[in-house]
């Protein structure tokens, strides 16, 4: 439309950092951009990752432009492309948590399960992440 009603008043476009928590092995030919519009942040991440067989802890990416919002219940989950699941898993994915600046990486070990657990340092192998998603912020 051309009415005042129909402007974009909030648009931002830029860069963002992604940092791996909890993980020992390296993140190479790191990229991430994203695209806010009104309440709503887009993503792009690409990365390569090197093995890291020795931390047991939670596996997250921090650096997220904008933290999301805390409403309780505000989760934004999503599935992972091109990437060389960690060993035994089915199906890998992750989620933006309410009031997080980090992406909290999932698997599930069965296909047909319900139940989603957290990645550890040492799930992920050689090989790449690359994601694309978006989550609302306050």
């Amino acid at each position: 439309g051309t009415g005042a009603a129909n402007k974009l008043d909030d648009y931002e476009e830029g860069t963002w950092t992604p940092v791996a928590v909890n993980y020992t092995g390296t993140l190479s030919d790191v990229r991430g951009s994203y695209v806010k519009i009104g309440k709503k942040v887009f993503i792009d991440l690409y990365c390569s990752t090197s093995d890291d067989s020795s931390t047991t802890a939670v596996f997250s990416i921090s650096g997220l432009p904008f933290a999301s919002d805390p409403t309780s219940g505000a989760y934004s989950t999503f599935s992972i492309m091109s990437y060389n699941n960690p060993a035994g898993t089915a199906i890998a994915g992750c989620q933006v948590q309410p009031s997080s600046s980090s992406i909290r990486m999932l698997k599930k070990t069965s296909a047909t399960s319900p139940t989603w657990a957290d990645w550890q340092g040492q799930d992920v192998n050689l090989g790449e992440i690359n994601v694309s998603f978006s989550y609302s912020v306050a």
